[in-house]
């Protein structure tokens, strides 16, 4: 198996150019440079510290009413029926996603 070597790489800012890199990265929170680079040229865009905080409640509340629509499901598949309480738990639903896309925008 062959080793991954680190590679080097310099470029050239002007002064305006390194002062706008440096509030980014302190405006982001960023470890260093690099990672910040790094994270850019990987995923072509670079996450600020409130949308990682934001994606992560954004999975939370969906495995929520994952779980929700799966018990809504159950119920309807004992009783052969959806009751009011089964639509009353698919309108909270409903809300709960769209103040999460409203949030997302």
């Amino acid at each position: 198996m062959s080793e991954i070597k680190n590679k080097t790489i310099s470029f050239r800012l002007t002064p305006s150019e390194k002062e706008k890199l440096n509030e980014l990265i302190e405006q982001h929170k960023v470890k260093n440079i690099s990672d910040f680079i790094r994270q850019i040229i990987l995923t072509g865009k670079f996450k600020t510290t409130k949308q990682a905080q934001n994606y992560e409640r954004l999975l939370y509340e969906i495995n929520k009413i994952g779980n929700n629509i799966n018990q809504i499901a159950k119920l309807c598949n004992i009783e052969k029926q959806i009751d009011i309480k089964a639509l009353e738990e698919l309108a909270k639903i409903e809300e709960e996603l769209s103040i999460l896309l409203e949030e997302c925008k």
